[in-house]
């Protein structure tokens, strides 16, 4: 299965295949890595990745599709929904140990939350890969804010998870 969503991922940033084929193919592959999943116990090293939009955003489309194209590649996706408080990410973070924070915010009103967010991890000792993305956000946002990276779309996170090295502590 992942060699299949990574040529859809493919497909999708060279404009082969459109946003509605992307969202369909990883839904078709959402329960069968479910079913390996449950067969192997919930354990087989999967890595995490949690995924929220900010408090504030009640936004949460981009960050659906974030979610299900990184768990149709085989993740470990724990999705906190939208509008989540900071503490209640940076609690996840602690929980979960995953490779990386997805945060996304929508609205320009909401960006400041991620800043916090990431402020708040660092003030824990949390070091874990923050990758910002959504409407409101773009290369130079992202790093005012002090996300490691940013994701234009989600092939673009996907990507970095799987180039990043750097896990969570």
């Amino acid at each position: 299965l992942k060699p299949a969503m990574e040529r859809i991922g493919d497909m999708y940033s060279s404009g082969e295949i459109f946003l509605p084929q992307l969202i369909l193919a990883a839904q078709a592959s959402k329960p069968s890595f479910d079913l390996i999943s449950r067969r192997l116990g919930g354990k087989g090293g999967k890595e995490r990745f949690v995924i929220a939009t900010v408090k504030g955003d009640v936004h949460d489309i981009g960050k659906n599709i974030v979610a299900a194209v990184i768990r149709s590649s085989g993740f470990d996706v724990i999705d906190l929904g939208k509008d989540v408080p900071t503490d209640k990410i940076v609690e996840a973070v602690k929980r979960f140990k995953p490779k990386a924070l997805g945060l996304s915010a929508m609205m320009t009103t909401t960006v400041p939350r991620i800043k916090e967010v990431v402020e708040s991890l660092e003030k824990h000792g949390i070091d874990v890969m923050v990758i910002g993305g959504g409407a409101s956000l773009d290369e130079k946002t992202a790093k005012s804010v002090g996300v490691d990276f940013y994701a234009k779309d989600a092939v673009d996170a996907l990507r970095i998870l799987k180039k990043s090295r750097k896990g969570s502590g």
